[in-house]
């Protein structure tokens, strides 16, 4: 099990279900926010599967309780969480990462995993050390 996920899933699980409804939501935000930024990063990298690109968008928009990109959050998603008391959303970025862990794809960066936040930490340093200016002479070391 991914420990990304793992680990948000946990803390929605220690929330009292006695927690007034508008509160709890604010637990729950926080801590699918900083998931679905991870998330997002991946599903918006040049590499990533558009299937699961478009099955993350779309759990984005219709299972989270509040929107990226500040839209109004969509209703049926409130009322599941506070009627489950448990984020569907972070449940179904779950499944997916699996199955993008699954298919074993590489990428420039390596393979891609089932831990949103180590796929972005590796495309980070990959993209990062192949912008980095080669010092003068080091075409010359390669040729020889």
């Amino acid at each position: 099990m991914t420990a990304d996920f793992d680990e948000a899933l946990e803390q929605t699980l220690v929330l009292s279900s006695a927690e007034p409804d508008e509160s709890y939501l604010a637990s729950i935000r926080s801590i699918e926010e900083p998931v679905v930024r991870a998330v997002l990063l991946n599903a918006g990298d040049r590499e990533f599967p558009d299937d699961l690109r478009q099955r993350i968008l779309t759990a984005v928009a219709t299972r989270g309780i509040f929107s990226p990109s500040g839209l109004a959050p969509m209703e049926d998603a409130r009322k599941f969480t506070l009627a489950m008391r448990y984020s569907r959303l972070l449940v179904d970025l779950h499944t997916i990462f699996h199955g993008l862990a699954q298919r074993r794809l590489e990428t420039r960066f390596g393979f891609w995993t089932d831990s949103p936040q180590a796929n972005v930490a590796a495309r980070d340093r990959h993209d990062t050390a192949s912008a980095t200016p080669r010092a003068e002479g080091d075409d010359k070391k390669e040729s020889t």
